[in-house]
This record gives structure tokens, C-alpha cells and sequence, in this order.
């Protein structure tokens, strides 16, 4: 595999040690739902403010920002979460990390640390004090999460876009794949986290919507995701 960009590692742990990953004890997090698979044209499709990494690797923490304002937050930063992250200074990082990092210490608005339109050396740079105070204080955390890994069930994504109204994923892609109904095309060069908040009936082919920006429309074709 050639990593040509990695803003999301694998995780390649022992079985052993995924299994101490948090655990919810909400069994609202890991409850099934009634899935709607509705014909939807893409106006009709959801639709957040896009969160733009510029040219860091920050893609899962900006995911998880996203994933926030999906739940009636502010806009908040990336910052704080990237910075945080287990592997630094290296690129990318974990997707149960990030999450973990967001629970147990959070992240603050965005207008108070600056984490959109900046470069891989300002994402990397220390969290500034002002900054470490608001996150002792007044820090925007979640409650918990439901970490499944190598999930390649549409339906499941779905169910977790319903209950919650996103769901942070990871993609392994490659520059010929990423367009606006991606098919698999040789090998993952790279992999990319991203916020999936809408699930569509679209010509009578299921689909997760990622994003969704004036005309520019990525998404991620149904049925079960598998690169042979």
C-alpha cells in the first residue's frame, strides 16, 4: 500500500487490546432502529456546513467536530483533538482515539482555538493555555460512543445516522475513487475519515450521504463495502 496521504492510521492492535476500548453503558448507543430508506433527489438530501482540513491530516477530528454540530452544537474546534492524539507527531491518527479524546477530554468552540483553513505545522502546534483552562472548565465532551471496527454494513451505518444523526467513518480510497458516486478501482492508496449524516433511496440504489456542498455531491454507494 502506498500512503500518498493518510489522515486516518489502522488499527492494527491486538484483538486483546481493542477489547479495553470504552464500552457505553447507554444501550441507547447500540440499540437496532427502524430504518426509512427513502427515494430522496439530493436537494432533499441533509445538509451541514462543510469543514474544510486544507492541507492537514486532520480529517477524523474534523469528522468529529462535524459530528458535533449534527448535535445541535457550535461550531467547534479540531484542534484540540488532533493535537491530543496518541501517535503525535505523526500524521493521521486513530479513529477509536479520536473518539476516546472527545470523551474524556473534549473541545472547545472554534472561535476560541482556529483549526479550519490551516496547515499540518498550526494543527500540530501546543494547545495554548487559555485554551487547556477552557478545557478544564467549560469543555464540549460527549457522554460516550459505539466503536465498531471494520464495519462494512450499510445498514448499520444507517441505523446509527437515524438514532444519532451521523456517523464518523473511515474510507480507504484512492484519487480515481473519489468522485461523486465513488466505485471501487484498484487498491487504497490513502485513508480519510469523514461525517456521514444522511441515508438515501437514490435511483432505487441504497446510498450514505457524506457530504453535500452546492453542487458538489459525494457519496457512498450502498450495499456492502468490500475492496477484493
Amino acid at each position: 500500500m502506498v500512503n500518498e496521504y493518510q489522515g486516518v492510521l489502522l488499527d492494527e492492535r491486538p484483538e486483546e487490546a481493542k477489547a479495553k476500548d470504552f464500552k457505553s453503558d447507554n444501550p441507547e448507543l447500540a440499540s437496532a432502529v427502524q430504518l426509512n430508506w427513502v427515494e430522496k433527489k439530493p436537494e432533499e438530501w441533509k445538509n451541514y456546513p462543510s469543514r474544510n482540513q486544507l492541507q492537514s491530516s486532520s480529517c477524523l477530528a474534523q469528522a468529529m467536530s462535524k459530528a458535533l454540530f449534527t448535535m445541535g452544537k457550535d461550531v467547534v474546534s479540531a484542534h484540540p483533538i488532533y493535537r491530543s492524539r496518541k501517535n503525535f507527531s505523526e500524521k493521521g491518527m486513530w479513529l477509536y482515539d479520536a473518539a476516546d479524546i472527545l470523551k474524556k477530554q473534549g473541545t472547545v468552540l472554534e472561535n476560541i482555538d482556529l483549526s479550519q483553513n490551516v496547515s499540518e505545522d498550526f494543527m500540530n502546534m501546543p494547545i495554548a493555555p487559555s485554551v487547556m483552562e477552557e478545557l478544564k472548565t467549560s469543555a464540549i465532551k460527549v457522554g460516550g460512543y459505539a466503536y465498531v471496527a471494520n464495519c462494512k454494513d450499510i445498514e448499520q451505518i444507517a441505523q446509527a445516522i437515524e438514532e444519532h444523526g451521523h456517523c464518523v467513518i473511515t474510507i480507504g480510497s484512492n484519487y480515481n475513487e473519489w468522485s461523486s458516486i465513488p466505485e471501487i478501482q484498484g487498491e487504497a492508496k490513502w485513508f480519510h475519515g469523514i461525517c456521514a449524516i444522511d441515508y438515501v433511496l437514490y435511483n432505487g440504489k441504497k446510498y450514505i450521504v457524506i457530504i453535500l456542498l452546492l453542487l458538489a455531491i459525494v457519496i457512498l454507494a450502498g450495499g456492502t463495502f468490500t475492496r477484493e
